[in-house]
Formats: C-alpha cells, structure tokens, sequence
C-alpha cells in the first residue's frame, strides 16, 4: 500500500489542484433528474434487445 506520507501528500494535491480557479471552465450543466438518467437507459437497453432479436432472427432464416 501506498505510505502514509504521500497519501497526505497526494489528498493535499488534489485538493489544491480541484480548489484552483481556471478561467476556461464552462458553467456546471445542471444535473439530469433520477427519472430522465433512468429512462435513458431503459431506452438505450430496448433498442440493445431489439438490435440482439433482429441478429438472432436474420441468423435463423439464413440457416434454414
């Protein structure tokens, strides 16, 4: 495991690195609710299914 000084060390860093201000950085965008984040991926694992039932079914009229 890493020594306890350069964990002191390191937490320190990072925490100067992330408290810096930086002229470039764009505005935070505001966060999606629970609901839109689920819904998203219930949409994107829908079309998965369907793409995996088109494939398994295009595999089974070329065997035939």
């Amino acid at each position: 495991g890493a020594s306890p000084v350069w964990t002191l060390f390191s937490a320190i860093g990072i925490s100067v690195v992330m408290t810096g201000k930086n002229p470039q950085k764009k505005p935070p965008e505001p966060a999606k609710s629970r609901e839109d984040r689920l819904k998203a991926a219930l949409k994107a694992n829908m079309a998965k299914r369907k793409a995996q039932a088109r494939a398994r079914a295009d595999g089974q009229e070329k065997k035939a």
